[in-house]
């Protein structure tokens, strides 16, 4: 059994900012891992990553899903 997750951010920066990236990847894992536990195949990301220099705050909203693959490569 192979279980797959995906996840895609949208924001008003750029998802490229290697900083806010793997703070994203974090706090997606986490709140997927809560929402699988409670019974969840699928729902809605948020984050605001704050910014080190400026102290500002990016929103960022997006969605995630599981798809499980049952067939048995044996």
């Amino acid at each position: 059994m192979k279980f797959t997750i995906d996840m895609q951010w949208n924001g008003t920066a750029s998802v490229d900012n290697h900083d806010h990236l793997e703070q994203l990847k974090e706090t997606g894992i986490e709140r997927v891992a809560q929402l699988v536990n409670e019974g969840y195949i699928a729902g809605e990301l948020s984050a605001e990553i704050a910014d080190l220099e400026t102290d500002e705050t990016t929103p960022y909203r997006g969605w995630w899903s599981i798809r499980v693959d049952n067939t048995d490569s044996n």
